[in-house]
């Protein structure tokens, strides 16, 4: 009895041996260096996502190069670079879409002999429309007369080329009308429609009755209810809809908030907002109000200033491709042997660039993230022996040794209890 007691204890201190070993030799050091676990494919973004995001951001002239020229002319159409131009559409005495802001000509239009015209658009002829011509820029008393004309939708239709989309503002009681003069041009591919007085229901209503305007009709919300802005979104997907404009007179309105702006690319939406109407948030149409906009979320600035704009993606997009090759050039380094202070930095760093590589970013984030992640980088220190020794999470060898030494205790309890026992 007493051999088989010293046999059984030395038995176990193998065991229990044979188990530190186990947490030794089969150890895969997978953690921060402060304790924490770590995800890598998360860290090396190798998650896959089933929707689809635009993270590349787009440009809309406001009534063309109007700056230039005359609002609404062809003359300020052709002359943009952007991605979207936005036009005003109204229908004249005898049903002829033409390109006007206004209901009435006072402001923009002039006769030929240089004479001021006044009346609603709606009571005249398109014959009579067509002999004014525009003023300068946005119009008004002072404005001189200009050489350019009062242009039909038709015109304006021959004038987009294949890197333009017209965006076209209209009513809904002239949708038809204006659609109809879309589809004889065949340009129904290069044109969306805004629907000045409806709201996401009612395009979701004229979606069922027509599917011919699926993915060609841009919802909007200008307000600062929370639930208003999210039922925009809502009716968005279940109408299979991939743009919509959002916009507040509240500087803090709740569109801005990262919890709404949030959804864009969860629900595989590009979002548009405009600096050029009562709905701006009180930003200004300039590089400084694009690039807080463009940091909430929103991927589409339609602007008065479209050369400018232009410049400013280009080179947030620049920006973009730097901070870009600088994560890539990071990745082998994330979860390496370095002291816990400076892996935590350089992990957080990382984390926010890749995010911003990987989603719509201004100018300012995206600066400030290749700082902040350069600077991470060159502080990174290595670890101590302390540190590095006390590191370690369960692996299948830790585990087996677990458990086969729970189980020699077990066994070796069962087996003496009994003897005294007996």
């Amino acid at each position: 009895m007493k051999k088989f007691r010293i046999f059984l204890s030395v038995s176990l201190i193998i065991l229990l041996a044979f188990g530190a070993f186990s947490f030794g030799a089969f150890a895969v050091i997978d953690t921060y260096s402060d304790g924490e676990s770590i995800d890598k494919s998360i860290l090396l973004g190798n998650q896959t996502s089933a929707k689809t995001y635009t993270t590349e951001l787009k440009s809309c002239a406001n009534m063309g190069n109007w700056q230039k020229y005359s609002e609404n002319s062809i003359e300020a159409i052709t002359d943009c670079n952007t991605d979207y131009i936005s036009v005003d559409v109204k229908l004249t005495n005898d049903g002829v879409p033409i390109l006007m802001a206004d209901d009435t000509v006072d402001r923009m239009c002039i006769d030929a002999e240089g004479n001021t015209v006044t009346g609603a658009v709606s009571e005249k002829t398109y014959e009579e429309i067509s002999t004014y011509f525009l003023r300068y820029g946005n119009g008004g008393e002072l404005s001189k007369k200009s050489e350019y004309i009062v242009p039909s939708l038709k015109q304006a239709l021959d004038a987009i080329d294949d890197e333009n989309t017209l965006i076209i503002d209209v009513s809904m009681e002239d949708l038809g009308k204006v659609s109809g003069v879309v589809e004889n041009e065949e340009k129904m591919n290069k044109v969306m429609f805004r629907l000045t007085d409806a709201d996401s229901r009612d395009i979701l209503s004229i979606i069922e009755k027509n599917e011919k305007f699926k993915n060609l009709i841009i919802p909007q919300y200008n307000g600062n209810i929370i639930f208003g802005a999210n039922s925009l979104l809502k009716d968005t997907v279940d109408a299979k809809l991939n743009i919509v404009k959002v916009g507040t007179k509240n500087r803090n309105g709740v569109v801005l908030y990262d919890s709404y702006t949030k959804q864009f690319k969860e629900k595989s939406i590009m979002a548009m907002f405009s600096m050029v109407d009562e709905y701006s948030a009180d930003r200004s149409d300039d590089i400084t109000g694009w690039d807080n906009v463009i940091s909430h979320g929103y991927s589409i600035i339609e602007t008065d200033y479209p050369e400018l704009l232009e410049r400013y993606i280009s080179s947030t997009e620049e920006m973009k491709k730097e901070l870009t090759d600088l994560v890539r050039m990071c990745e082998s380094y994330l979860g390496g042997d370095f002291s816990a202070d400076s892996s935590k930095k350089f992990t957080a760093a990382y984390n926010t660039a890749k995010s911003y590589v990987s989603g719509v970013a201004s100018q300012s984030q995206l600066s400030g993230a290749f700082y902040d992640l350069s600077e991470a980088y060159s502080e990174l220190e290595q670890s101590s022996p302390d540190e590095t020794a006390g590191k370690f999470t369960f692996s299948i060898g830790r585990i087996i040794a677990v458990v086969l030494c729970g189980g020699g205790i077990v066994v070796s309890q069962v087996y003496l209890f009994k003897k005294r026992k007996k």
